[in-house]
């Protein structure tokens, strides 16, 4: 019976060429004719529209109703071998499906299967985009949130609550450093044995952190290194372009980052210009030592203890950068200032009262006045130095031993030589535009400037004086000279008017309108802002107590 049925349909296309007219188009009786023909009549009663092969025509399927043409396409949907097995295609895709899914259900990293060991990573970083290096949880622009996502992605740490973080220290917004330190546990690649602590697993970590004796080489040589991950490498494959790392060293378990460092290193730059550089230099030297700096800092509520120590603190023309070494208005120099810890904001209020000192507003001396808190209990208010130029330089560790990469350096070398060449480029193209002025041709006086038209009576005067000597027979280029000298380049006028007003003599520390530091308002000493902070608190509890007393209205 299969068989006749499969004969049956190849010969339907010759059944119903027989219901087409010669030269015609067939009729809709000839057509459902011979579809009802092409089944055996065993069929028909469950099955009223058969399956039509392919081979029909477009013509003839016009020839059916709407109804016909349902059923057909339904018949063809139910009784088609492909309905029943499905096609390589749909194979493909439903395994594409179940991979990418199983991909996606994988299972989580299991950190109990592998060592840990605490390692210090020491890295730089440009931070003119990011809010600072300290974590915090309503931004993911810091370098330490950055720093955090790089270790997760590549399995070294499972978050920041469980790797025993630490760093050196915290840099403001917008501030860069080139030797910030961070101490963590991180995944290890040798057996646990291999730096002293056994079976250090995820499972294990604090019985083998309380088993370690203070003996144990933690701090292992290099030759003892061999075989362990390129920490560097990993991370700075993730790390953004401005945030690298440039060499890590094994510590011991209790190793905090902030509380092993010896000292740390900071760096200011800055452009000379007109800043008298042996004055800031004297205010450097009463810097140093240990006081009291809560007028060189903001206050922090949570400080209570504002004493630290200088080491040293210098300012200097900066050595092998280009144009350092000539005298000009834009030699680039900075203050180097070494010390055990900084208070909030610390740096850049000392380099702000020093360039106050610089430009002749103050006397170096204004820094002991200021550093005698009994005299002076709240810092004046004057504005902080700007966070770009600032450079955490260095944190010392003297025990640790840095594990560098000469790969890491010469990718290093190469990344900050372009990121120099182009800010030395910019340079040029703005040295380009600013001189381009100088040749711009002014009148010699100003209208509203009383200062400039002392220049223009004196012109004024040549040209009298060449006009009597017109008369007295001299040629008519000596009024033409007069007039011409009612006229000059704007690049002669700062000349005239520095020498005018005295910039540039150390006879005159105050310029119009600056209101010493000494007279100005200050801001609250520590004392009052305890006061305040508490006050604060106290309203805060009352508030809460009330709202906890508060009987909301029955309704």
């Amino acid at each position: 019976a299969d068989h006749r049925l499969t004969i049956v349909r190849l010969l339907a296309p010759v059944r119903l060429a027989r219901g087409v007219c010669h030269r015609g188009a067939p009729t809709a009786l000839s057509t459902r004719s011979a579809l009802s023909t092409s089944i055996p009549p065993s069929k028909q009663p469950n099955d009223p529209m058969p399956d039509i092969p392919l081979a029909h025509t477009a013509e003839q399927l016009q020839l059916l109703t709407k109804e016909e043409l349902i059923s057909l396409l339904l018949h063809r949907n139910q009784h088609s071998p492909a309905a029943s097995a499905p096609s390589s295609v749909q194979d493909n895709a439903i395994a594409h499906v179940a991979k990418k899914k199983k991909k996606g259900d994988a299972r989580p990293f299991d950190m109990s299967k592998y060592a840990q060991r605490q390692v210090a990573f020491r890295l730089a970083y440009v931070g003119t985009r990011y809010s600072g290096m300290a974590w915090q949880a309503d931004t993911d622009e810091t370098v330490e949130g950055r720093l955090l996502e790089a270790l997760q992605k590549t399995r070294l740490i499972i978050g920041r609550e469980e790797c025993n973080f630490s760093r050196g220290g915290r840099t403001d917004k917008g501030v860069s450093a080139l030797g910030q330190v961070v101490a963590l546990r991180v995944r290890s690649k040798l057996p646990a044995q291999t730096f002293g602590i056994a079976g250090l697993g995820a499972d294990k970590l604090e019985s083998g952190v309380q088993g370690a004796t203070s003996g144990s080489s933690h701090a292992a040589k290099f030759s003892e290194l061999e075989g362990e991950m390129d920490y560097v490498r990993m991370l700075n494959n993730v790390l953004p372009p401005d945030i690298r790392l440039l060499s890590w060293a094994p510590v011991q378990p209790s190793f905090s980052a902030r509380f092993a460092a010896s000292h740390r290193t900071y760096k200011y730059f800055f452009a000379k210009n007109n800043l008298d550089l042996e004055a800031m230099r004297l205010g450097c030297e009463l810097l140093v030592g240990e006081h009291d700096f809560r007028n060189f800092c903001k206050i922090d509520p949570n400080v209570s203890h504002f004493k630290r120590r200088i080491f040293s603190f210098d300012v200097h023309p900066v050595a092998g950068f280009p144009g350092s070494d000539a005298e000009g208005e834009h030699r680039v120099c900075e203050f180097v200032v070494r010390g055990s810890a900084f208070l909030y904001h610390q740096v850049r209020c000392m380099v702000a009262v020093l360039f106050l000192i610089g430009e002749r507003k103050e006397r170096p001396e204004i820094v002991s006045r200021l550093l005698d808190v009994a005299t002076l209990p709240a810092r004046p208010l004057y504005d902080l130095a700007p966070e770009g130029p600032l450079l955490l330089y260095e944190i010392g560790y003297p025990e640790l031993e840095w594990e560098h990469s000469p790969m890491t350096l010469q990718a290093l070398s190469r990344l900050w030589a372009k990121d120099m060449e182009d800010a030395l480029l910019r340079a040029a193209a703005a040295h380009a535009m600013r001189t381009s002025l100088l040749d711009c041709v002014v009148r010699n006086a100003l209208p509203d400037d009383p200062q400039l038209q002392r220049f223009s009576a004196a012109s004024r005067d040549t040209g009298q004086a060449g006009g009597a000597a017109t008369h007295c027979g001299d040629s008519d280029a000596t009024m033409q000279a007069a007039e011409e000298a009612r006229f000059t380049t704007w690049a002669n006028l700062p000349a005239l008017v520095a020498t005018e007003l005295g910039e540039g003599s150390s006879s005159k520390p105050m310029q119009k309108g600056y209101v010493p530091l000494l007279r100005r308002p200050t801001a609250d000493s520590v004392e009052e802002r305890s006061s305040h902070l508490e006050m604060k608190r106290k309203r805060q509890e009352q508030v809460r107590a009330g709202m906890e007393t508060h009987t909301p209205h029955s309704f």
